[in-house]
């Protein structure tokens, strides 16, 4: 049999299906099992980073309105809501912080995405600017990620950080050649055809949303091997791949 390369856990949101994700107790507790993590962050009123998924603030933090509706005094000192099952409390973080976490743990690697819907509260450059105050001493361990293509040819023109594009659906694919490089590509499993076939290239590809060792085991066969799972404890052991 030949050989066949290992597969990569990437860990979303950190291990957030125990801990309150994009939270620094999720991201200690998912670098216990891989050095790859991704995390979201978006802009507060007064253009400062922070750690957040979601359009909306009620769901995660109890309280109206978007991330965009706060100044940062006004919503760090908040909880976030505790996956189902998990009793496990942590404090929603600002992304100086997470540049202090990075810092601190040198093996490991941040996807970090720009909230659409920052991008298009703000604007791409103000975006961009905030993302690079913060993480440029710590871009050798950061790759910028969104769905937003403008914005990612922007970060690009830059030079500053490695790049990734999350393609919005399967036909997006036809764009990639648009980009000066990428240095990732993200997609929804969802997309992925049944009966496509990946050919391993220079740039991987990280798909998204392997929620069983089922899909992960297709995955794998169909040529992928780059996964991102909001439980990458368990996720380690989904692929067989002697």
């Amino acid at each position: 049999m030949s050989y066949q390369p290992p597969p990569y856990f990437v860990a979303h949101r950190g291990l957030s299906a125990c801990y309150p994700e994009n939270t620094l107790a999720a991201l200690d507790a998912a670098i216990q099992y891989t050095p790859y993590i991704e995390v979201d962050v978006q802009l507060t009123a007064d253009h400062q980073l922070l750690l957040f998924h979601d359009r909306t603030t009620e769901q995660l933090l109890g309280i109206p309105g978007a991330i965009s509706d706060y100044h940062l005094e006004e919503i760090l000192n908040h909880q976030v809501k505790a996956p189902l099952n998990s009793s496990k409390a942590a404090m929603i973080a600002s992304a100086e912080q997470l540049a202090d976490w990075i810092r601190k743990n040198p093996k490991c690697h941040l996807y970090i995405e720009a909230k659409r819907i920052s991008i298009e509260t703000f604007s791409v450059e103000v975006m961009y600017q905030q993302i690079k105050e913060v993480f440029q001493t710590v871009s050798n361990q950061c790759t910028i990620i969104s769905y937003h293509q403008p914005f990612i040819h922007h970060v690009q023109q830059d030079n500053q950080f490695q790049t990734g594009w999350i393609l919005e659906n399967w036909a997006d694919r036809e764009k990639i050649s648009q980009f000066l490089s990428l240095d990732v590509i993200f997609a929804d499993i969802d997309y992925i055809p049944s009966d496509y076939h990946h050919v391993a290239q220079t740039t991987p590809w990280v798909i998204f949303e392997v929620a069983t060792p089922a899909q992960a085991n297709k995955l794998y066969a169909q040529g992928f091997r780059w996964f991102e799972s909001f439980d990458c404890a368990k996720a380690l052991h989904w692929v067989k791949d002697d």
